[in-house]
């Protein structure tokens, strides 16, 4: 007989021990305007994944270092997620022209302690959480990704040329995103209009 069950979600992995662990910034993804249904509306979103150095599992018979991951609204407003997480992790808040404008990318392949916890997901699934990101304590070595450091911006003008390099997950919760829809589906452009010009030189209206 040939059955098949509901799995629950079931972790493909052992959950992570609550604790702190050294980790490293490995990835930072634009996944585009996602649709929240808690909230009903959409927002832009910010993937970052990081590389636990201390935690690791064998994959395909290879030893390499757990991963996890946390997405954000992009905004830098002071009761925003992100911010609390990058003030945190810089140990200091931003100044105002920080502010304006801050590149996400400079936080690729950068350190930090990740307070991961246990939690449990609506249905009750268990599952590591992130509960705080913070600098490295004095004198503890700084881990190095052991893979390659991934920055994705949706906005780029070959963003679904350079999609292929990240892995399948990441790349589904783009495809769900209205910016992604919008990519394959651009509206058509205006027809051009040629305006005369009069003598003297005014536009006619």
């Amino acid at each position: 007989m040939l059955t098949v069950k509901d799995d629950k979600g079931k972790n493909l992995y052992p959950l992570l021990e609550p604790d702190s662990y050294p980790a490293v910034c490995c990835m930072v993804a634009d996944i585009g305007e996602q649709f929240s249904e808690m909230f009903g509306k959409s927002s832009r979103k910010v993937l970052f994944v990081w590389e636990l150095s201390t935690a690791l599992i064998d994959i395909g018979g290879e030893m390499v270092p757990r991963t996890i991951s946390e997405t954000y609204t992009m905004s830098l407003n002071e009761k925003a997620t992100l911010r609390q997480r990058l003030e945190g992790w810089r140990g200091k808040v931003f100044t105002p022209d920080e502010l304006t404008g801050f590149d996400l990318g400079k936080v690729l392949g950068q350190p930090c302690l990740l307070n991961i916890i246990q939690a449990q997901k609506k249905d009750g699934t268990p599952y590591s959480k992130i509960n705080g990101v913070s600098r490295l304590p004095k004198g503890m070595s700084a881990p190095k990704a052991a893979g390659p450091l991934i920055l994705f911006d949706l906005d780029a003008p070959d963003a679904l040329n350079q999609m292929n390099q990240l892995p399948e997950w990441v790349q589904g919760r783009i495809k769900a995103s209205e910016t992604y829809k919008a990519l394959l589906n651009p509206p058509p452009q205006a027809a051009h209009l040629d305006i005369d010009v009069d003598e003297d030189g005014d536009i006619p209206f």
